[in-house]
């Protein structure tokens, strides 16, 4: 699992603002990636970023 991203609250741009956050797991040789722009404050979007991957990862799982 990996989780990389702009949490705030500076660091954004208009292109990439705060919130904006790459997830990415595997599980074999299935891998995911994704981009999500999460709302909050910098503590809230490392708590949505934290779960969105956890949900990424289960997803993988149940597929394998």
């Amino acid at each position: 699992m990996a989780v990389t991203g702009i949490a705030g609250p500076g660091g954004g741009t208009l292109e990439k603002p705060v919130g904006t956050v790459w997830l990415a797991a595997r599980v074999d040789r299935d891998t995911r990636a994704v981009q999500r722009v999460l709302p909050g404050d910098r503590d809230e979007v490392r708590r949505r970023s934290a779960q969105a991957v956890l949900d990424l990862l289960r997803r993988l799982l149940a597929r394998s």
